[in-house]
């Protein structure tokens, strides 16, 4: 499968989950554990996240075939692999077109590989999924209090807005939610637009006077959405504060067919605002 192909494949998962009905980004993960490979113990980050979510499995942990293999066991028949993205890095020579200046430059190509639930297998051995026992709105707090340079929060108007030039996030009263979690749900939303300004990780669509309305905007949207849900996961509450299913769905469908790169970039961009959040800021996505 060549990088284009794999790029395709990706969109393709994510446009069947959305044409099902199925917002993958609202319930990330089950099990209450992120998805990781049950052999090196890595979690799985970015598009993966949701890749590995669509496939339904209440366990969290992932093997390849020859991990499978390794473990003394064996994939059942007509079982169908779940592909797993990852960046190869690779250092080209370049010319300034300017000056002629020869200097080196790292490229990047989608590259991967496929894995099996553990659920998939037989006579291999693994933990049985945790049940998180915890307030979840405590750790939603947590996380909120948690970012350490966070743009101040007012709640004076009844919407929900991230204004870059004021760096200032606007929230309805807690009690105009119909719960807890769907306020910081809309907090983390709001949170994960604020990564971008120019004084945190300067993302496009954000750090430009065009923040509303403009040509990027849309982009940063699922940034934001993505970011958002991600921390939801950490948090143990569901993402799950769209009103309009129908219309939100198809306004995803339409971007993620204009675009077939669109949600690869995307969810890179908000795992990277997750984590500046969260504080994991010398993680590399895998």
């Amino acid at each position: 499968m060549n990088r284009n192909k794999v790029y395709e494949y990706v969109t393709e998962r994510i446009t069947k989950a959305l044409e099902q009905g199925k917002i993958p980004w609202q319930k990330p993960w089950n099990g209450g554990e992120a998805p990781k490979n049950l052999v090196s113990g890595k979690t799985y980050r970015g598009i993966n996240v949701w890749l590995l979510a669509i496939a339904g499995y209440e366990s969290p942990y992932w093997l390849t075939f020859n991990q499978v293999k390794k473990k003394g066991g064996s994939v059942k028949a007509g079982a169908k692999s779940s592909l797993v993205v990852y960046w190869s890095v690779y250092e080209v020579e370049v010319e300034d077109k300017e000056t002629g200046e020869k200097k080196k430059q790292n490229r990047y190509v989608l590259r991967y590989y496929r894995v099996f639930n553990v659920e998939q297998t037989t006579d291999v051995k693994y933990p049985k999924p945790k049940k998180r026992k915890l307030n979840v709105i405590e750790e939603a707090e947590k996380i909120a209090n948690g970012y350490k340079d966070a743009p101040e929060v007012q709640h004076k108007e009844n919407r929900a807005y991230y204004n870059p030039e004021k760096d200032l996030v606007n929230l309805p009263k807690k009690n105009n939610f119909k719960s807890d979690a769907g306020y910081y749900a809309t907090l983390f939303h709001e949170y994960a637009h604020s990564t971008g300004h120019e004084k945190r990780l300067k993302r496009d669509g954000v750090a430009q006077a065009s923040f509303f309305g403009g040509k990027e905007y849309s982009k940063e949207e699922l940034v934001a959405e993505l970011g958002a849900s991600y921390l939801c996961g950490v948090a143990g509450i569901e993402n799950k504060v769209v009103d309009n299913t129908v219309a939100y769905i198809q306004s995803w469908l339409k971007a993620l067919k204009d675009n077939r790169k669109w949600v690869v970039f995307a969810s890179a961009k908000a795992q990277k605002a997750a984590d500046y959040i969260l504080g994991n800021t010398n993680k590399e996505d895998k």
